[in-house]
């Protein structure tokens, strides 16, 4: 059966108007520090030229990275994602961060439509071969292990991560997804089926 209906969420490269969104939604130190965990408060000129100072296994270094925007299905901008390289900078094994800074809350799966149509786009697009999500740990985790599991994702690590710029211990669980992961998943096979909207960047 073929799905027409596309998720009821945009995602897309963003556009130089949202990157300006997107630096200020990027200096919350909530964002950047806590839940991002950057090596550096982020420069609104690094934001718009799509570089980021970064810790990976490499150390700390600038990285160019993606920035993608979120909008609901009336094409509001509510948040954005990251996708950068956890090794090198063109890794084919690339780290999304999200945030949904001005989402309302009225469709709660917006957040797992969001992940499966970025999935996608990284998976069929970009050339990913494996996709990873830091996540903060609160309480037992039960919560998200569904969330993850709806998109082809496992955990495969729990434990502490030292900040890079308070060396802050912050509790984190590691989501770890594949292709085949991801499409064998419920919304992974609707993504599949569907007819995205490419934007050619």
């Amino acid at each position: 059966m073929v799905v027409t209906q596309p998720f009821p969420v945009q995602v897309g490269r963003a556009t130089p108007a949202q990157l300006e969104r997107i630096a200020v939604w990027l200096a919350d130190r909530a964002i950047y520090e806590d839940a991002f965990m950057l090596a550096a408060p982020p420069d609104p000129a690094w934001v718009a030229a799509s570089m980021l100072l970064v810790k990976n296994n490499s150390g700390i270094e600038f990285q160019p990275v993606r920035f993608w925007s979120v909008a609901d299905a009336a094409g509001a901008q509510v948040g954005f994602a990251i996708d950068y390289g956890w090794d090198f900078a063109e890794d084919s094994a690339r780290e999304i961060d999200c945030a949904l800074v001005a989402y309302d809350g009225k469709n709660p799966r917006l957040a797992l439509y969001a992940f499966a149509s970025l999935m996608h786009r990284l998976f069929s697009e970009c050339g990913a071969t494996a996709l990873w999500a830091r996540v903060p740990l609160r309480g037992g985790g039960a919560g998200l292990s569904r969330f993850f599991a709806a998109i082809g994702t496992t955990v495969t690590k729990v434990g502490r991560v030292v900040q890079p710029t308070t060396k802050a211990e912050l509790r984190r669980a590691y989501y770890t997804a594949t292709p085949a992961s991801f499409y064998a998943s419920p919304l992974g096979m609707r993504a599949k089926a569907l007819e995205l909207p490419r934007d050619g960047r």
